[in-house]
């Protein structure tokens, strides 16, 4: 491994220096295959954060066809799955027993954790738009230290409520600070679509793919533009 995941940013933004908007699907469906891929294997990720994902060195990248922000993405792996458990029970798809508390990392959890409920498939999904949404704020911003808006609490029970206060306000900093409305549409789509699925759904990774897939975010130098005065 190279860098932490975020160590893609500069790499996505040296290679959209002469473009308008930088070309973000292929890193966030890259992030999404590496998730599925454990949930294929009926075990769950349950820690979903960016310390879990790294960039690992250039001669892993993918050869032959395929853009230069497609062929970086495909550096992207998963690792660190100390807190992985089976979906599955005796067969079949667990029961929603409820859990003690939150598991995972709170800043990244769903809110279905924070409500107590036992995880499933979409909880690592909805912490994973967490975590993309993260690096798009990173993005958009050009700033290392942009982060969630929540991060501010103090606690897993003030963490839950400010992440649900910002999640479910379209108005909000969380959407505020995705750098457009294309990606806001984009993200809050994806939300609603995992937050809104039945606990033992097996998602539609397919559909959740070419969602993401057509993320562009704008490259900060606009925001710059624009705020410069007259």
């Amino acid at each position: 491994m190279e860098s932490p995941l975020s160590g893609i940013i500069p790499e996505l933004l040296k290679h959209s220096k002469a473009t308008q908007t930088v070309d973000f699907g292929p890193v966030a469906v890259q992030l999404l295959k590496c998730v599925q891929a454990i949930q294929d294997r009926k075990h769950l990720v349950i820690d979903i954060k960016p310390e879990n994902f790294m960039f690992s060195g250039s001669g892993s990248t993918a050869r032959g066809a395929g853009s230069a922000v497609t062929k970086l993405a495909s550096r992207i792996r998963i690792l660190d799955l100390a807190l992985v458990q089976p979906w599955t029970s005796i067969g079949s798809h667990r029961s929603n027993d409820g859990t003690a508390g939150v598991v995972g990392t709170p800043l990244y959890a769903s809110l279905n954790l924070h409500n107590g409920e036992t995880p499933s498939r979409r909880d690592d999904l909805e912490a994973l738009g967490y975590v993309i949404a993260e690096l798009i704020m990173k993005l958009a911003s050009g700033h290392a230290s942009a982060e969630l808006p929540w991060r501010e609490g103090k606690s897993d029970e003030e963490i839950g409520k400010l992440k649900s206060d910002h999640v479910n306000n379209i108005s909000s900093d969380f959407y505020k600070n995705l750098g457009g409305p294309s990606v806001v549409k984009i993200m809050k789509e994806y939300l609603d679509t995992v937050r809104a699925y039945p606990f033992k759904k097996t998602p539609d990774y397919d559909d959740l793919a070419t969602l993401l897939s057509k993320l562009k975010v704008p490259h900060p130098k606009v925001h710059s533009s624009r705020k410069t005065p007259p």
